[in-house]
């Protein structure tokens, strides 16, 4: 689910040249399908836009992937403990426009 929306994130930023401004609006502007809630469906995914193109995207997590152990395919950038926690993001610059051929 992270990945995703971190897709939409980054997909809106290059479209639009700025971060949006919440999580709730990504599926209508993207049309994108994406899961607010963790995969039990208890627990909403947290989204803290920061400075420039930096933000972070927040979830509780029952189990820890920072050892390497899990069975989960985890790349390094998405290992986590367990409890909350939030990942580091940086979005794309934003596309830049076609220079128009005269």
């Amino acid at each position: 689910h992270l990945r995703q929306l971190e897709a939409a994130i980054d997909e809106y930023a290059r479209r639009e040249g700025r971060l949006p401004p919440a999580l709730e609006t990504l599926g209508d502007e993207t049309g994108r399908r994406l899961s607010l809630v963790d995969p039990l469906g208890t627990t909403p995914y947290q989204y803290e836009p920061g400075e420039g193109r930096r933000y972070r995207l927040c979830a509780v997590f029952a189990t820890d992937t920072r050892d390497g152990t899990t069975s989960l395919r985890q790349d390094e950038g998405w290992r986590h403990p367990a409890g909350r926690h939030c990942f580091q993001r940086m979005a794309p610059e934003a596309a830049r426009p076609e220079a128009s051929v005269d």
